[in-house]
């Protein structure tokens, strides 16, 4: 967790919180560190009944993002459910917002990186059925098989 979040985290919950007592929290976000989280979660998003707002990280992505027909948002933002490719759950840190994690692509080369970055997900998609079978031994219980490449654009 960057040093940031203990600056981050007390003032995005009091923000958070008066948000939802005025009933105005965004019902989903997409968070977009760059282009190619855009590509990751296209079709996922694709599939979701609820509308998504995305969110772009900085000004590249958010020009991306416009060039693709999409108006983003910056942060802040207040959710109640946030779509992720990435370990950013630090950016929201409120326990009440769902957030849900994606891993892309032939990831068997690589080693899962530490329990502790899984565990703020309510539910984080893998690649294969293995792979959730070989987070499971690590000790990761909200993991789930998504499929690969069927729901994965950038490979």
């Amino acid at each position: 967790m960057p040093l940031m979040s203990f600056f981050y985290r007390l003032p995005y919950r009091f923000f958070w919180r008066i948000s939802k007592s005025r009933k105005k929290l965004i019902p989903c976000i997409v968070y977009c560190a760059d282009p190619l989280d855009y590509t990751i979660l296209e079709p996922v998003v694709r599939h979701l009944d609820t509308v998504c707002i995305y969110v772009a990280k900085n000004r590249h992505t958010e020009a991306f993002l416009r060039k693709k027909g999409i108006v983003p948002r910056r942060m802040p933002v207040f959710p109640e459910m946030v779509l992720m490719a990435r370990h950013s759950t630090w950016k929201f840190p409120v326990p009440a917002i769902r957030k849900y994690g994606f891993r892309h692509g032939p990831y068997h080369f690589k080693t899962f990186t530490s329990v502790r970055n899984y565990r703020p997900f309510t539910l984080y998609f893998l690649t294969s059925q293995a792979e959730a079978t070989e987070a499971r031994k690590m000790g990761l219980t909200n993991v789930a098989a998504a499929g690969y490449p069927r729901l994965d654009p950038a490979f």
